[in-house]
């Protein structure tokens, strides 16, 4: 499958991301800072951007069999 995974950069979305790629997916994450993602596979596309831009967002969800949200806060404490 061909999978979109936002929020990859988190604790439960390289969780996911590593599943994903391990069960033979192509993954897409969009992330904010590529960086982050310490994996390279060769069924991972990493794309740059915001979650909160939509256009970017709807370009990304083309051509994918599913879309995974790993999207949230950093933390819940107020500041």
């Amino acid at each position: 499958m061909k999978i979109l995974l936002i929020g990859a950069t988190g604790g439960t979305g390289k969780e996911i991301l590593t599943r994903l790629l391990a069960a033979g997916h192509t993954v897409t994450a969009l992330v904010r800072r590529p960086e982050v993602i310490p994996t390279k596979h060769e069924h991972l596309v990493l794309i740059q951007g915001d979650v909160l831009n939509s256009e970017l967002v709807n370009r990304a969800v083309q051509g994918q069999d599913a879309v995974i949200s790993a999207f949230g806060p950093r933390s819940l404490k107020k500041k």
